[in-house]
């Protein structure tokens, strides 16, 4: 995991935290938004996750040979 996932998820955890603690710190527009923003964010993460498997598992499938483990 890079800088910016770990980064968008600590930031996203004290977001929520202060929603908790502090109901007066925030608009409810600004905690709308960065709720969708992290749910868009977790689609894309598994997005590529899903290619990225698709991707390995193409590529076995073209080649033939075993893999020597």
């Amino acid at each position: 995991m890079d800088f910016s996932k770990i980064f968008f998820v600590i930031f996203f955890y004290d977001f929520i935290s202060i929603i908790i603690y502090d109901k007066n710190g925030k608009s409810i527009d600004e905690m709308k938004n960065c709720i969708y923003a992290f749910i868009k964010y977790y689609d894309t993460l598994q997005n590529d996750l899903f290619n990225e498997h698709k991707t390995i598992f193409t590529q076995r499938i073209k080649n033939t040979q075993r893999l020597d483990m």
